[in-house]
């Protein structure tokens, strides 16, 4: 078994294990979205489709995580008066945010950790390699102590 974090496994990891593993986890703080049975997976793909997000290019980890960020922030904006948002709103909107982030921590709690005052989302969630690219959630979020 193979376990690794969520950049760390790419197309060129693999080919160096010699093609791809047969049996690994993934400890991830974002969705991994080879597993399309999650609802938060399947309104991603159909809304990144239809904006025009290549097949290819909706896999990739960056992809996804900058589609949560985008939507995130529209979110805090919106909350905090759309157009007629300032500097005072939009950090209030940001203080109050408890989450959930789409393909990301459905927890958000910043300043839980006092150490990491700008940790605001520490969930991790561990996916399974199933084979052929797909993959398995096989815990819901965990949350560090504190959060």
């Amino acid at each position: 078994v193979i376990a690794t974090g969520s950049f760390c496994f790419t197309g060129a990891t693999a080919q160096g294990l010699g093609g791809e593993a047969p049996k690994w986890q993934q400890l991830s703080t974002q969705t991994n979205v080879a597993d399309r049975s999650l609802s938060d997976v399947k309104a991603y793909l159909d809304a990144s489709g239809a904006a025009g997000l290549s097949p290819a290019s909706q896999t990739t980890s960056d992809a996804a995580l900058a589609w949560g960020l985008v939507l995130t922030a529209t979110r805090l904006l919106n909350t905090a008066g759309g157009a007629q948002a300032d500097e005072t709103s939009i950090a209030t909107a940001a203080k109050n945010f408890a989450g959930p982030m789409l393909l990301g921590s459905a927890k958000i709690k910043c300043g839980a950790i006092p150490s990491q005052p700008g940790l605001c989302g520490a969930q991790t969630r561990v996916f399974e390699h199933t084979g052929g690219g797909t993959f398995k959630a096989v815990t819901d979020w965990l949350s560090p102590a504190g959060m």
